[in-house]
């Protein structure tokens, strides 16, 4: 009987073998599966760089899936089964993408068998708070601006009330016991309740001044801050020994300089005296000398006002209503600015709209046929010499209201929201000459019209011969027919299929010249409060907000070329 078959070994196990006696198969395998986890994390990456991935991704290890979240309903599935759970690997990650959590370190865990993200920390948005971690800022509009007003953060540039953004956070050491809920296992879970504000803060509040090693000392006024400290934490000495050194170098440092240093105050138009760029984003007026020359011909009527508030001067006053029109702000944030109640910034700023709405009404912004004439553009003269005024309608959104018949009249089909209406006129040149009344947004342009001083014989705002230019929409020619006034609109088809070439050309200058109506409402809409939903309470003064933004708009520089 021959003998079994003989299969001989192959080199390449006797060699495992050997390797594994001397204790080197470890070492080459560890170096390979590191080397394998490095391909992969760099695939993973490119893959994420290409389809637009979003957010962070995780690689789990042994036989575990990999999923990289990224677009909607995409994802990317792989399996893992050759990479060893040992070691630490650290790879720099810098994602471009909007919204993606950026990774700084990714590590191996021993325990858990897959690699963890670890973010970069987001700090308290509270002044002088190191913590990091939180909660985020509320989305609701009103809950949202208590956490700002109680943070009492101010934005570096505008000097305003700060804006977080979607990631900024609040500590939990800012926040009482009572503005969480208690809940899990032995009350281990804490929940912060919905309608929760941040109230534990360490201001530094006025304080005397303490003894000192140095023969003299100057007193330094505090007396202008108002910081209310709310609850105190009290810090380790080192802190206190930190603070008491740095009120000490205040003394050395005034009298180096000369400076009285005096801690920021109550916010007013003088704080702006010397920044025009700052003096025209809150009142749009160019400059501080600009705004004086409004405040002053206003005349002596402004300390006679039926309600005088104390603590404010008026131009401060004047200042707090134009810094609403012009940037629409909240009541609880000008009460915070110029440190008075909320019910005193409405009383101001409702007195203030009337006095400028009798005060400005006064001006009589018709111009005649002569200055009409003698501050034309050439081009325009040349073209529509006889042009008296140009006419468009213009809608401001207001809230819906709560009677049904209230939100028949003011719903603009135009608009698709409700809004009031109003018509505005301007001059060859830019200037605005005349404003109507607000109506529902659902008055059309003639109707507006109808009801304007426009066609009050005995006022004898037009002469013969003179034209008015307006949109296509605008058909009221048979309404000024009586006063000898033409309309120039651009053509309608009237069923044509096309329009011949003379008056494509007009039409053509026609729109040219129309738009300067176009830019002097845009730029009276640089005014927030002509842009965003007028609320309810303020509706009432509808008419009287347009005029008086429309009417300031004749106060700053021309936006018509003399060539125009």
């Amino acid at each position: 009987m021959s003998n079994p078959r003989q299969y001989k070994i192959p080199d390449w196990f006797l060699n495992r073998q050997k390797d594994v006696k001397d204790g080197k198969f470890s070492q080459v395998m560890s170096n390979a599966l590191d080397n394998k986890l490095r391909e992969d994390l760099e695939r993973l990456k490119k893959i994420r760089n290409h389809r637009g991935l979003r957010h962070y991704w995780g690689l789990r290890v042994r036989g575990q899936h990999t999923k990289t979240t990224g677009r909607r309903g995409r994802t990317v599935d792989k399996t893992r089964h050759d990479i060893r759970p040992e070691g630490n690997l650290s790879y720099g990650s810098h994602l471009s993408s909007e919204g993606c959590t950026r990774v700084v370190k990714k590590q191996i865990c021993h325990s858990y068998g897959r690699i963890k993200l670890k973010k970069m920390p987001q700090y308290c948005s509270v002044p002088g708070c190191t913590n990091s971690g939180g909660h985020k800022f509320p989305e609701e509009r009103e809950l949202q601006l208590r956490w700002r007003v109680a943070i009492k953060r101010r934005d570096s540039t505008t000097k305003g009330l700060w804006k977080p953004g979607k990631h900024d956070v609040v500590c939990a050491a800012h926040f009482k016991e009572a503005d969480y809920r208690v809940s899990g296992l032995l009350g281990s879970r804490k929940r912060l309740l919905p309608d929760a504000v941040p109230s534990l803060f360490l201001f530094r509040e006025n304080s005397t001044p303490r003894s000192s090693k140095y023969s003299r000392r100057d007193d330094v006024d505090l007396s202008v801050v108002n910081n209310v400290q709310m609850e105190v934490e009290v810090g380790n000495e080192a802190e206190v020994k930190e603070e008491s050194d740095d009120l000490d170098g205040i003394e050395p440092l005034q009298q180096e300089m000369g400076v009285h240093c005096t801690l920021l105050g109550r916010f007013g138009i003088d704080n702006l005296e010397n920044d025009p760029k700052r003096v025209q984003y809150y009142t749009s007026f160019r400059d501080y000398e600009h705004f004086m020359l409004f405040f002053n011909c206003l005349g002596p009527a402004v300390n006679e006002l039926n309600y005088q508030c104390l603590s404010l001067t008026p131009k401060d006053q004047l200042f707090m209503c134009l810094l609403k029109l012009r940037q629409n702000k909240e009541d609880i944030e000008l009460s915070f600015l110029f440190e008075v109640s909320e019910s005193t910034v409405s009383k101001i700023v409702i007195t203030w709209i009337n006095f400028l709405y009798f005060q400005l009404k006064e001006i009589n912004i018709w111009p005649s046929r002569d200055i009409v004439t003698d501050y034309m553009p050439d081009d325009f003269k040349n073209k529509f010499a006889t042009t008296r005024v140009i006419l468009d309608a213009t809608e401001t959104p207001i809230q819906k209201p709560s009677h049904v018949d209230a939100q028949s009249v003011t719903w603009s089909s135009y608009k698709h929201k409700n809004t009031i209406k109003t018509m505005i006129g301007c001059t060859p040149r830019g200037t605005v000459s005349y404003v109507s009344d607000a109506y529902g947004g659902s008055a059309s342009d003639r109707q507006i019209i109808e009801k304007s001083e426009l066609l009050q014989l005995n006022l004898n705002l037009f002469e013969p011969k003179d034209s008015i230019m307006a949109d296509r929409g605008i058909m009221v020619q048979d309404l000024f027919a009586a006063q000898d006034v033409k309309v120039n609109t651009p053509t309608m088809l009237k069923g044509k299929s096309q329009l011949e070439p003379e008056e494509v050309v007009r039409d053509r200058r026609v729109a040219s010249k129309r738009i300067h109506i176009e830019r002097v409402i845009g730029l009276a809409k640089t005014f927030k409060i002509l842009k965003n939903e007028l609320p309810s309470g303020k509706l009432i003064l509808g008419s009287r907000i347009v005029f008086v933004c429309f009417s300031i708009a004749n106060f700053r520089k021309c936006i018509v070329n003399e060539n125009a």
